[in-house]
């Protein structure tokens, strides 16, 4: 009998390490591994500046953090502007339509129909799902009230603002608009709040300077960390948005599908912050189509999920009342008006952002109207 006990007593010993063994193996087949971050190394690598030169230290000869103080070097901040690629076929020639001609050519390629819906009549977005879109029509500043910006100018609210060169037409814009119409005062701080008072007031950048790519911002987990970070130490930012530069165009549907989604969720995480939703620039046919596409592919997703979103290719291609379109890669395709464009001669760029300064003006006009009704203002 002493050998059957002496077996049951070291079985008896062996349970526990046994029971624990399945326990830790149930718990590790439970856990989910990591989403792997989406790769942007296919886009564009940001602007870099000079060092030594004022806008080394993200401010403008003048003190502002405004502009890009140099011309970008092509491959810097993506492809230069009207840049064929080895093997790709140039683009044909552009053609501008009418309001009430567009609808061949009314969405970000012909065969949208989401977009070409939007090309009848006044050629106005539409405005489904209860989006707040902010485009070509949405520039006379004059109709807004005196008292509305009143109210913007003297409100302790911060707008956070991250971009490269193209997102700057905005910035570049306001500082000439108010030199005509001083109580349109933007302030804008380098990756700081601004002191000024009396004035609409702009974080410029993250947490630590201004050149704000996708991977700054939104697409990576640490990007996203940081938002979280200046968010959370900075309660008086209440609108919060990033604008596209070239690499709109290499984008995939999954990466701005994790773009969308990703500011989504931030919303609901910081329910007091309106995120602005934006599309990117259309100022090349270099990936034309895709371009376009993904484009559309925002504006589709801000309409369906109540979004606010401000169409900066919209306000690329809109010019005197007319909507400029080009052919590329196949596809006819919303291009930059003529007007705007620095490849139009006797046109120059703008303070380095690729476009005039009445293109910055016009992207300035539609950001104070936005704000304006961000901030409660009765517009139209």
């Amino acid at each position: 009998m002493r050998e059957p006990m002496s077996a049951l007593r070291a079985a008896r010993a062996l349970l526990p390490a046994l029971t624990l063994s399945l326990l830790l193996g149930c718990q590790d087949s439970r856990r989910v591994p990591p989403p792997p971050e989406a790769s942007q190394g296919d886009g564009p690598s940001p602007r870099t500046e000079p060092q030594g030169s004022p806008q080394a230290a993200g401010r403008g000869p003048d003190g502002e953090a405004v502009v890009p103080s140099k011309p970008p070097v092509p491959g810097e901040d993506g492809p230069p502007p009207g840049a064929t690629p080895p093997g790709a076929t140039p683009p044909a020639s552009p053609a501008s339509q009418a309001p009430g001609a567009q609808g061949a050519v009314a969405g970000a390629t012909a065969g949208t129909a989401a977009a070409a819906q939007a090309g009848g009549g006044t050629g106005a977005a539409p405005q489904a799902g209860g989006a707040r879109v902010f485009d070509h029509r949405h520039t006379d500043i004059d109709r807004i009230p005196a008292k509305c910006i009143q109210a913007l100018t003297s409100s302790p609210n911060v707008i956070h603002y991250g971009h490269r060169s193209h997102g700057a037409q905005i910035l570049a814009g306001a500082k000439a608009l108010k030199a005509s119409k001083p109580a349109l005062n933007l302030a804008v701080g380098y990756a700081s709040v601004p002191h000024d008072t009396n004035a609409l007031r702009m974080w410029d950048g993250m947490l630590k300077d201004n050149a704000v790519k996708a991977e700054n911002y939104w697409a990576t987990d640490a990007a996203v960390a940081d938002l979280r970070t200046l968010l959370k130490g900075h309660p008086e930012i209440r609108t919060s948005m990033w604008a596209w530069s070239y690499e709109i165009a290499q984008q995939s549907q999954e990466q701005i599908q994790r773009y969308l989604t990703t500011l989504s969720a931030l919303e609901k995480e910081f329910p007091k912050v309106t995120f602005v939703y934006m599309t990117g620039p259309g100022d090349d046919t270099y990936n034309g189509k895709n371009r376009a596409e993904r484009n559309q592919q925002i504006r589709d997703y801000c309409q369906a999920n109540h979004k606010v979103l401000y169409d900066f290719e919209d306000l690329d291609v809109w010019g005197d009342g007319k909507r400029h379109t080009a052919t590329a890669d196949g596809a006819v395709i919303p291009m930059q008006h003529p007007k705007f464009s620095v490849k139009t001669p006797g046109n120059t760029d703008y303070q380095w952002t690729h476009a005039t300064q009445e293109s910055s003006e016009t992207k300035a006009r539609a950001f104070w109207w936005m704000m304006a009704k961000l901030n409660g203002c009765e517009l139209p």
